[in-house]
């Protein structure tokens, strides 16, 4: 949560390549996912990363044994995410934009092995 608030204080051009501080509501978003995570999976489910994006949203990363999911809450209210697999073909790559939060909710249970 310390992460989170000192991202909210975050100014314009905070990467000196113009970049938007991040919206009360991606800041929100990431907050309510981040305690749902921590209160199920304890530790586990607390992001390894959380760090802003240029057009105002917030990445949270977890890697789990086999994948690994970079999810963004967007300043629009959505979700987008990245979500890396590493299987016996090599690694993987999907990705996708505009996302609801249960189907948010459905990659970090696959990521965390819920």
């Amino acid at each position: 949560m310390e992460r989170l608030a000192e991202l909210a204080r975050l100014e314009r051009d905070w990467d000196s390549y113009g970049g938007y501080p991040p919206s009360p509501r991606a800041v929100s978003m990431a907050k309510a996912m981040v305690e749902r995570m921590a209160g199920r999976f304890d530790e586990a489910g607390i992001p390894r990363e959380i760090m802003p994006t240029a057009d105002g949203g917030i990445q949270l990363e977890w890697r789990g044994t086999v994948d690994e999911l970079a999810l963004n809450a967007a300043p629009d209210g959505t979700w987008s995410y990245l979500l890396i697999g590493h299987g016996p073909e090599g690694r993987t790559f999907e990705e996708a934009y505009g996302l609801p939060e249960a189907d948010a909710l459905a990659l970090i249970f696959r990521v965390l092995g819920a």
